[in-house]
């Protein structure tokens, strides 16, 4: 049989040549691209003011917190994918798993506005994009019919302060049996949340509040994971362009969020993305991560009483004696214990008696033979009498 060579691959010392100044032209490229995005004749294209460039340049140094992407196969947690679905968050929870830093730090220098009550817009690579609710939820398809003005239900019970909760109500829905309830209480722990709950929680900390801070939330993300779970309104749409838009206002340094969404808003706004650079979203949330990270539920035991109630008063009958008198029955029991260990020290003295006279005679018994025998000792070997050997004995 006749081997034939493969002429499309390439092989040999000069192949390996060509592929790797393939290699490095290609990182070349992904290098020059990168610093001509950072070079000082390009700001003007990208930014409207110099005030603009100073805010991209301290959002250089800000981290970001990244989405997660849901990935659950039919048949697992089916509540919670059920609800995503119902909510048409589907969109939300499929974002792609990349997204360009620069992209998202241009498009938040770019916010900035002196106000908050600014307009909800950006300017990236030269395009505007909009960050208003509408938009967001155009993009997110979630559908939810309120108007521009109506509030859901969840932002009609954060409008007052503290929150118009009923604290009660919030526990019960998110956490296991047993949990205690205080009033003075601002938070709810992780510890004590149902599965269900911990699930919701994670991906509201990573896709609608986003927060690094998760062992365990406050009133405002309780009261959003209650309405969640209890199926009330929820306008994620504001909810995101809000936080959005709090970050693109803040004077402090803060993370920032939403980076794959912001990337899938600026290219759903007809912005050309550049392939490079690119940064991975969060790990998703699928079986291995809830296993993981999401404990199995177990009721908490019920609560002690801080003060017990006092016990009721023995009635005095044969077969429920009084206080007295199990008294009495107690120290007779300790008496009769008492004797019983006297009686068994004095039996074991005794045997202890006889067992060292036992030894003494029969050392002397054989002293005596042994001198017989060798006829080392004139005198006679003479018995004791039961009295002597009585005495021995003592």
């Amino acid at each position: 049989m006749v081997k034939t060579r493969n002429l499309n691959k390439a092989s040999g010392p000069i192949a390996k040549k060509q592929r790797g100044d393939l290699s490095r032209a290609g990182k070349k490229q992904r290098e020059c691209a990168t610093s001509e995005e950072d070079s000082p004749e390009q700001f003007g294209k990208r930014f409207q003011s110099d005030e603009k460039v100073k805010r991209y340049k301290a959002f250089s140094k800000n981290n970001f917190i990244p989405e997660r992407r849901v990935e659950l196969q039919p048949g697992q947690y089916d509540d919670f994918q059920h609800e995503l679905q119902r909510r048409n968050w589907l969109k939300l929870a499929s974002l792609p798993k990349h997204f360009n830093p620069k992209v998202v730090k241009y498009f938040y220098a770019n916010a900035y506005t002196l106000g908050e009550e600014g307009p909800r817009v950006s300017f990236v690579l030269g395009r505007r994009v909009l960050y208003d609710r509408a938009t967001i939820s155009a993009y997110l398809e979630d559908h939810l019919g309120l108007e521009e003005a109506k509030l859901c239900a969840y932002q009609n019970s954060i409008r007052s302060s503290p929150p118009s909760f009923n604290y009660k109500e919030v526990l019960d829905t998110l956490c296991i049996p047993g949990t205690l309830m205080e009033e003075s209480r601002n938070v709810v722990e992780r510890a004590e949340m149902k599965v269900l709950t911990e699930i919701w929680m994670t991906f509201m900390t990573s896709n609608i509040n986003p927060t690094l801070h998760t062992s365990n939330i406050n009133l405002y993300y309780a009261g959003l994971l209650y309405c969640i779970i209890q199926k009330k309104t929820v306008d994620i749409a504001k909810i995101i362009s809000d936080d959005i838009h709090r970050i693109a206002t803040s004077e402090k340094p803060m993370p920032l969020c939403f980076p794959s969404l912001i990337t899938e808003l600026c290219r759903f706004q007809r912005v050309i993305i550049p392939e490079y650079p690119q940064l991975d979203i969060r790990p998703p949330i699928n079986e291995k991560f809830i296993q993981r990270h999401c404990k199995k539920e177990e009721a908490l035991p019920p609560p002690s009483p801080l003060l017990p109630p006092p016990p009721d008063t023995p009635q005095s009958s044969p077969d429920n004696p009084t206080t007295q008198q199990q008294i009495q029955l107690i120290l007779a029991q300790q008496d009769a214990i008492r004797i019983e260990q006297v009686e068994q020290r004095d039996y074991l003295e005794l045997v202890s008696r006889q067992q060292r006279a036992t030894y003494r005679a029969t050392t002397s018994m054989y002293s005596h033979i042994r001198r017989f025998f060798q006829r080392q000792g004139p005198e006679p070997f003479v018995w004791p009498t039961d009295d002597q050997f009585s005495s021995y004995a003592e």
